[in-house]
């Protein structure tokens, strides 16, 4: 279980939704994370007071111990503490107690984040970079492992119960909700899109993208997603929607990607839609691309997915890519307003059949994103 939101990722129609609000949006809820397991953190710290500790733990507490003594002494470490106003426990926890030793460096890491995250709303720097600077945390699994070690060394020593309560609730409140709290989905109308690629292959001498048909659209973006070459021109001065929509894709290159989810194509109408953004991350140093999910809105549209579709899974690339795996969203509201509610359920319906008879042809496994907003 994950939960997502798009509220400050969906720019579709809303001008106030910028690369800058995406950008805060991911910073606050990640700030509210560290809140809430610092929180949590401290806690634990009042009631796993026993000495008892299985091999694994004892021996991490002493290289624990060595660093502490080799970088900080007790009385700089405890003014620290002080001065971040934490409730209790400021000088450092004897070796005698192991699971608060742990918990402290959590603490303290955790503290670290949250500041680092502050100063990142007042900063243009790389979230992930600033981070990754900092004793910070940026992967779930930096704050799981201890916490887990912690639960495992509980069970090893007959405190089972003790590991069962607090300690393994906050292992499924960051199973669930990790250190982005959310994971959030950005949203675009593919002609934004469109547009940025015609600007580009214009100002390249390649002609007008919008005018190309759709065979020489898709061959063309499949060149560039095989190319090891950049393609965008780095002294380009774009246009002002042209400028936001690449900035978006700059923007997610530089967040942590366990706080973000998918991106979503309103109103796609092709495979070149859907391809199209796979190559602006690309251009964008997108490291682990996020998943582009068209979302099939109007009569046609729908009536033309599975077209769409097979197009998509025809391409070597695309195929290797998806691994197996590719989401669909669908429209209510919009299909509704646009062929009347009987028949835009029809459609929806005959939408969902043929969609997964042409995803089994191909050995993809499809997920229906079902929007029913509006």
């Amino acid at each position: 279980l994950s939960f997502g939101s798009w509220m400050g990722g969906d720019r579709d129609g809303n001008p106030f939704v910028t690369a800058d609000c995406t950008r805060d949006v991911v910073i606050l809820a990640r700030t509210a994370a560290c809140d809430l397991y610092f929180g949590e953190i401290e806690k634990l710290m009042f009631d796993l007071s026993m000495w008892r500790c299985n091999d694994e733990l004892a021996a991490y507490c002493d290289r624990k111990l060595a660093e502490r003594s080799y970088t900080l002494s007790e009385e700089h470490l405890s003014f620290e503490r002080k001065r971040r106003n934490y409730c209790d426990f400021w000088r450092p926890v004897s070796r005698h107690q192991p699971y608060r030793m742990v918990l402290e460096d959590i603490r303290d890491r955790l503290h670290d984040t949250r500041e680092a995250l502050h100063t990142c709303l007042s900063n243009d720097d790389s979230v992930v970079d600033f981070l990754s600077g900092q004793n910070a945390y940026i992967e779930e699994s930096e704050i799981l492992e201890p916490l887990l070690m912690l639960h495992g060394s509980l069970c090893d020593t007959g405190d089972t119960v003790v590991a069962n309560a607090r300690l393994k609730d906050l292992i499924r409140q960051i199973n669930t909700f990790g250190l982005g709290l959310i994971r959030l989905d950005i949203r675009q109308e593919a002609e934004r899109h469109a547009d940025t690629m015609n600007e580009i292959t214009t100002f390249l001498g390649l002609g007008s993208y919008k005018d190309w048909d759709e065979d020489k659209k898709v061959k063309f973006l499949l060149s560039e997603l095989e190319s090891k070459r950049p393609l965008l021109p780095r002294t380009r001065k774009y246009t002002e929607e042209a400028r936001e929509c690449l900035n978006t894709f700059k923007i997610i290159s530089e967040m942590p990607r366990s706080s973000l989810g998918n991106y979503v194509i309103s109103m796609a109408t092709s495979a070149s839609d859907v391809l199209s953004v796979l190559l602006l991350q690309k251009e964008a140093n997108v490291k682990d691309l996020l998943h582009v999910v068209p979302l099939f809105e109007r009569l046609q549209d729908l009536s033309e997915a599975p077209k769409t579709l097979r197009k998509l899974c025809s391409c070597e690339w695309f195929l290797s890519h998806i691994n197996g795996s590719q989401e669909c969203m669908l429209g209510y509201s919009d299909s509704g307003k646009d062929a009347g509610r009987l028949a835009a359920a029809y459609a929806l319906y005959r939408a969902q059949v043929d969609l997964t008879e042409v995803a089994n042809e191909f050995g993809v496994a499809l997920t229906f994103f079902h929007g029913r907003g509006g």
